[in-house]
């Protein structure tokens, strides 16, 4: 028989108290955190389940949160574009309502204030595209810090900086495809600085050049001078030049003859002036019959031949440069460009030109991707796929334009629109009519003008269908979120009632414990008093 202790009953006592009182406390704090497990050590199986969901939440939420970010972004650039809608449709007030306005020919102040209305319609058009949300600007592409569009005072537009309307033009070249080189007046010159901008030549043959610009010559190979009559006057102040391409070959007999219509070439002296072939010699009919030139209607005055014989391509010492029918520099050229409406370009301009346009198509070309729930991944070679990703950046070149067309007119709305404008301005009346060159230019415009509205409008809707297809995106990573929620509460949480049941029960035990306690100290005591 073993005897029972005070020294025994109390340790044993101590021991089950202590258990009691760390379950008491262990139900406590699960009802004050009701939780499946307070470490990964008490079910690594849970615990490492539940931070694979915990991390997926955390992601779904960043994801959301950079969603709602440019929904709101987007939906201030459909606002702002909306603006510009306004203002480019066909509708009162508008820009292409003034345009049709000026089509119909209004006179005087009326066109002039037409015209103003475009200017301002257009830097309307400006304001709207430098809107902001936050602190950064929507239109900028990647750089959001800075205003995109400005209105300089050469009149240009410049986004970023860089000229929106700039041109690299098609240039005149050689038969290896170089550039080829003039002077600042337009000359050809093989040190030259200059280029020769090849859209605005034109090429005519050489067989049309010289309709134009052949002269009858004497002798000596000087152009022949005559009067009204024909007769060689070298002193008289209304000089006549005689067009060799012109003239008609007769005889004698052809106008001497009874009723002849013909007005001969003659020398000073009044008599006719004798035909000379392509050797220089004296011309002769089949039958050997002398020839002459029939001048009736071959004669043009000095200022006549000059307004019409073509300013043709020619080297510094005049020159002609032929070319092929397609411009291109070629001593075996049969044909010649035509410099009356030719255009120059410095080397530097266009080094310059050449810089712009590709900083334009690059800045088109910027993208800056942000994750939105798409399932961000990259391929084998480390390179994002953009298919997984959501490219945030609007630039405003995209929705305006930018650069010329084939016929040097602007392709950006802005500079469209202000170039309108100036011409309804600066041009008179008598060259506005239908007809004109001038308005028929302006009607060339405004049909341009409506395709880039019809354009716009077109990127506007796309806009709208992005922003819903961005809210849509913004409900299903807001469901995600909850169903993660839920999944979290599965495996982590108690259910309250079993916590507050196990708290109880605890409780019961630890209480019953300190009764059990009373009683052993109580009996424990008697027999050591006795």
């Amino acid at each position: 028989m073993i005897r029972a202790t005070t020294v025994g009953v109390l340790k044993g006592y101590k021991s089950n108290l202590m258990k009691s009182f760390i379950s008491l406390n262990s139900a406590r704090r699960d009802v004050l955190k009701p939780r499946n497990f307070q470490s990964y050590a008490d079910d690594p199986a849970t615990a490492s389940q539940a931070y694979q969901i915990r991390r997926a939440l955390q992601r779904t939420a960043s994801q959301l949160s950079v969603s709602q970010e440019v929904t709101y972004k987007y939906e201030s650039a459909w606002a702002a574009l909306n603006s510009v809608v306004d203002r480019v449709d066909n509708e009162g007030g508008s820009a292409h309502d003034a345009m049709l306005r000026v089509l119909d020919d209004p006179k005087g102040d009326a066109r002039t204030a037409l015209g103003k209305v475009l200017t301002e319609l257009g830097n309307d058009i400006v304001q709207s595209m430098n809107t902001k949300y936050g602190d950064t600007f929507v239109f900028a592409g990647a750089d959001g810090l800075n205003v995109p569009f400005e209105v300089r005072e050469d009149g240009h537009l410049y986004y970023r900086g860089v000229n929106v309307d700039t041109e690299v033009p098609k240039l005149v070249s050689d038969s290896n495809g170089a550039p080829v080189t003039v002077d600042k007046d337009g000359n050809y010159d093989p040190n030259g600085t200059y280029y020769l901008k090849s859209r605005t030549t034109t090429i005519m043959s050489k067989e049309d050049y010289e309709a134009k610009s052949t002269l009858l010559k004497d002798a000596s190979g000087n152009p022949l001078w005559v009067d009204a009559h024909g007769v060689e006057n070298p002193g008289d102040a209304f000089r006549f030049l005689v067009v060799e391409s012109q003239t008609t070959p007769v005889t004698e007999a052809d106008f001497t003859a009874e009723g002849s219509d013909y007005i001969v070439l003659r020398d000073t002296n009044g008599n006719p002036v004798p035909r000379l072939d392509e050797n220089g010699n004296p011309a002769v009919d089949l039958s050997g019959n002398p020839l002459y030139s029939a001048i009736n209607k071959a004669m043009v005055t000095q200022e006549e031949y000059d307004s019409s014989v073509p300013n043709v391509f020619t080297d510094q010492a005049g020159n002609l440069v032929p070319v092929t029918k397609d411009g291109v520099l070629d001593t075996t050229g049969e044909y010649y460009i035509v410099m009356d409406n030719a255009q120059v370009i410095s080397q530097d301009d266009y080094k310059t030109a050449q810089t712009d346009l590709a900083k334009l198509d690059f800045m088109l070309g910027e993208k800056n991707f942000v994750d939105i729930g798409l399932g961000l991944q990259e391929n084998l070679d480390d390179e994002l796929i953009q298919s997984s990703a959501f490219d945030e950046t609007l630039q405003g070149i995209s929705f305006l334009g930018y650069g010329v067309d084939e016929q040097g007119h602007p392709k950006n709305i802005f500079s469209l629109i202000r170039k309108m404008g100036d011409m309804a301005v600066n041009y008179d009346d008598a060259q506005w009519v239908k007809g004109d060159s001038v308005y028929e230019e302006f009607d060339q415009l405004v049909g341009k003008f409506e395709k880039m509205a019809s354009e716009f409008k077109v990127m506007h809707s796309d806009m709208d269908a992005q922003a819903k297809a961005l809210k849509n995106n913004n409900d299903m990573l807001t469901d995600n979120a909850d169903t993660l929620k839920e999944q979290i509460h599965d495996l982590e949480d108690m259910d309250d009632a079993e916590a507050i049941t196990s708290f109880i029960w605890a409780q019961y035990c630890y209480n019953a414990a300190l009764k059990v306690g009373n009683s052993i100290l109580s009996e424990s005591l008697m027999d050591y008093m006795s």
